[in-house]
């Protein structure tokens, strides 16, 4: 299993990255000795017994918070990626995504400057097949 965080002041994001895990869950260190899981993002039902990595629509590697909107971007694999405010951290909402989980590319890894995000695709068979590496260039308009 592969984690990425991003901390917020007393939020913790943490993705998740195998079967049987949501997307990412939200942790609350108000009170470090008493850390509570106070939110998670699954669209995918992620805990399923037949959800497995290998089929599963999502899974999360890489995460890019952008504290101007409170945007949270997420390389989400086979659903390539998705875009979340995360003002009410409690509630993520999708509001943006890119890619079709049902295409033969997953992406492995992101990054992003400015309005540019850069998708890292790979090419396997496990744990998710993709036939197809490369990287593509998206522009985000900030609205």
């Amino acid at each position: 299993m592969k984690l990425f965080t991003i901390i917020l002041m007393t939020l913790l994001f943490v993705s998740c990255s195998s079967s049987g895990d949501p997307i990412f869950e939200i942790w609350d260190f108000t009170n470090i000795d008493d850390a509570k899981l106070i939110g998670w993002w699954n669209p995918w039902e992620c805990q399923s017994l037949s959800n497995v990595w290998w089929n599963s629509a999502g899974h999360a590697n890489q995460m890019i918070y952008d504290h101007a909107n409170n945007f949270l971007f997420v390389n989400t694999g086979r659903s390539d990626l998705s875009v979340l405010n995360i003002a009410d951290a409690q509630n993520p909402k999708l509001i943006g995504s890119y890619g079709e989980s049902s295409d033969k590319l997953a992406t492995w890894g992101m990054t992003m400057k400015n309005n540019d995000i850069y998708l890292l695709y790979i090419k396997a068979s496990i744990p998710l097949y993709s036939d197809w590496s490369g990287i593509k260039k998206l522009n985000w308009s900030f609205k």
